[in-house]
């Protein structure tokens, strides 16, 4: 029987392993390294929903948080911002004229948001890259309320 010597690993498999081992080494030391965080701004928001149902008043209570449709955390409300007037309705009487009446069931409500992100040539950013804009309307909720708002401004504190 004719036997082969057994020789060692090849020059290849070890160049293979070697690159195998430090990108398994790369990819963990760039997961554990915390990076530096972007500088953020931290503003207040004016904004406006009209339109609330008085039931729903309490929704908006100081220091709730407020999320975007998406998920994208807005801010908190802050406190002793929010205030609320009855909203306004418009219709015509009998001869046609036009009349404004305050609601009994709906209010608008003026509040202002603690929000952190970053100023924009355009506006004002969120840290998920959500971009802001006076006179923008948005569609927030809190934690029993979905509501569309009126963002009325943007403060640097």
């Amino acid at each position: 029987m004719n036997r082969k010597k057994k020789r060692g690993p090849n020059i290849i498999d070890v160049i293979i392993l070697l690159a195998l081992i430090l990108g398994i080494a790369g990819a963990v030391v760039r997961f554990y390294t915390t990076r530096e965080e972007e500088p953020t701004d931290t503003v207040t928001l004016s904004i406006e929903a009209t339109g609330v149902d008085a039931s729903l008043l309490h929704a908006l209570e100081k220091g709730g948080d407020l999320y975007l449709e998406d998920g994208v955390y807005l801010g908190r409300l802050a406190s002793d911002s929010v205030s609320a007037s009855p909203s306004m309705l418009y219709g015509t009487d009998e001869r046609g004229h036009l009349f404004a009446s305050p609601s009994t069931l709906l209010y608008d409500v003026r509040a202002k948001v603690d929000c952190d992100g970053r100023f924009t040539e355009g506006g004002f950013s969120l840290p998920r890259g959500r971009h802001l804009a006076a006179g923008q309307t948005l569609d927030v909720s809190t934690r029993y309320l979905k509501t569309e708002i009126l963002l009325l401004g943007i403060e640097k504190n």
